[in-house]
């Protein structure tokens, strides 16, 4: 519902706001999964490409995850499972700080 108080003769909507109450919890759960299963809520790298390198990984590995589950294909999991690996991997590379030229 609208914050405030609420009009003297306003209509509230019951039908958009459950939508719309639908949609918010189905994009939290999403975030949710992606922090739990995808590492998202364990970045710790230094540069902003490889950070957007993790994150990009993480939400395509998740689609992925979608996909397999909608069509049950095997190569689905295997090239899932190869991203897992890369993001791990990127994950553990030595980390240069960056110093920035005064």
């Amino acid at each position: 519902p609208a914050l405030g108080r609420p009009k003297k003769d306003a209509v509230r909507d019951k039908r958009l706001e459950y939508k719309d109450n639908c949609d918010r919890v189905e994009v939290e759960r999403a975030f949710s999964l992606a922090k739990r299963r995808f590492g998202l809520s364990q970045i710790r790298t230094y540069l902003k490409e490889t950070t957007q390198s993790v994150i990009a990984l993480s939400i395509l590995a998740l689609n992925l995850r979608k996909l397999q589950a909608i069509q049950c294909t095997p190569i689905l999991f295997y090239l899932q499972l190869l991203l897992w690996k890369v993001k791990r991997a990127l994950k553990w590379l030595p980390c240069q700080k960056v110093v920035f030229a005064q």
